[in-house]
């Protein structure tokens, strides 16, 4: 099985594994890649945006929810409380990687994934699928840009990834479609068919249990 070099490195130095989970889709392909790629339990954190259920990833979990407070520091006062509160939980002296659907700038409900992944002990960075943004063209581009197509939702949004990636991974061969070959890992499905039916039935198992309804 072809393991990203970076998910290697990280696995043997025991970085951690920081997931942003921006739906349901996205915290099942996290949930496979860390069975996949065996990833620690310890050396997990998965962080839930907009509220997202994440009792199929509840390895040291951390809910990041709207706030009047972050849109003030945000609207007024340009500060970054998501970033800086990610990073604080992360912890000073602990090297990691991220993992995001897209590159999100800051708002009131999302970290800043450039900020996360220039921040000095941050090793790299891996896009993960979310849906049906995840198979729509978008060319990755240049950090340097120094202006971005802006949008809160995957699907509004032109400028989707960094090239500065270290990989890319989905479920479906024609995901992400304009990024490097090279880049691009996709998930055994024969293996993981199963696997992703028992994650989805955990979650949706875990809503009734909640009494919550499941977000598509």
């Amino acid at each position: 099985m072809k393991v990203p070099e970076i998910i290697s490195s990280a696995n043997e130095n025991n970085w951690v594994h920081v997931f942003l989970v921006v739906n349901p889709i996205a915290a099942s392909v996290s949930r496979l890649i860390k069975e996949t790629y065996k990833l620690k339990e310890s050396n997990i954190l998965t962080i839930s945006l907009r509220d997202i259920d994440l009792s199929i990833m509840e390895f040291n979990t951390m809910h990041i929810t709207d706030s009047i407070r972050n849109k003030i520091l945000f609207k007024f006062f340009k500060r970054q409380p998501i970033t800086k509160k990610i990073l604080k939980k992360i912890g000073e002296d602990k090297k990691f990687i991220l993992y995001t659907s897209w590159a999100f700038k800051e708002s009131s409900q999302l970290p800043s994934v450039g900020n996360l992944v220039t921040s000095n002990n941050c090793m790299g960075h891996i896009y993960i699928e979310e849906g049906q943004a995840t198979y729509r063209p978008s060319k990755p581009f240049s950090p340097d840009k120094s202006k971005r197509h802006n949008a809160l939702n995957a699907e509004n949004l032109k400028d989707m990834y960094r090239n500065d990636a270290d990989a890319f991974i989905g479920i479906l061969p024609d995901a992400f479609p304009e990024a490097p070959k090279e880049k691009l890992y996709i998930l055994n499905m024969k293996n993981n068919i199963s696997q992703l039916n028992k994650v989805e039935q955990e979650y949706y198992a875990n809503c009734v249990r909640k009494n919550k309804t499941p977000k598509k």
